[in-house]
């Protein structure tokens, strides 16, 4: 049972590193649309100007922070964000510069061979960012919506492999634990 577990469970993961485009982590845009919490927080002064001048440029766009230095984009009426706006020192290991980065699946950055900055453009001034940020962030192709929801889906799917693995073990363990006690 627990060896068909591992099996479902790596064929899963397999399937979604196969026929998932990218790894960058959208928000639903009704989670971004819910009231802040007591503990909510401003980012800095540099990306809330990117984003007023962004909102202000591409009619439609609305924006909710995401961090300190970062604001997600999107429009009401899509299922997911299009992106994110940052500024901060965005490069790995740091170079002390900040710039205004925009993330998107709609970039491509082979600078990187993973994580979020494969799917970030960067400019060190503001109106090259602010073009960056009108060039990437556009609504999600349904494409990049299906990948997002399947790999949500396998996310779960893989959390409930999990639970299931560590419930399996605790009964095995009682199991070996009252045999142990009965033989005695």
């Amino acid at each position: 049972m627990l060896q068909q577990i591992y099996q479902h469970r790596t064929w899963v993961r397999n399937k979604v590193r196969k026929t998932t485009m990218s790894d960058l982590e959208l928000k639903l845009v009704r989670d971004l649309e819910k009231p802040e919490s007591p503990y909510s927080y401003s980012p800095n002064m540099d990306v809330e100007w990117m984003a007023k001048a962004l909102t202000k440029k591409v009619r439609g766009y609305k924006t909710a922070p995401k961090s300190l230095e970062s604001m997600w984009v999107y429009r009401p009426q899509d299922t997911y964000a299009m992106g994110w706006i940052r500024y901060a020192d965005v490069f790995e290991g740091g170079t002390g510069d900040k710039r205004h980065a925009v993330y998107s699946p709609n970039i491509q950055n082979g600078k990187y061979s993973y994580g979020d900055n494969c799917f970030m453009s960067s400019a060190l001034h503001f109106n090259k960012g602010l073009l960056n940020a009108c060039k990437y962030l556009r609504p999600p192709t349904a494409k990049q919506v299906v990948e997002q929801v399947q790999r949500d889906f396998a996310r779960g799917v893989s959390r409930s492999l999990d639970e299931v693995k560590t419930k399996a073990h605790k009964i095995t363990n009682k199991i070996d634990t009252d045999d142990l006690v009965g033989h005695a």
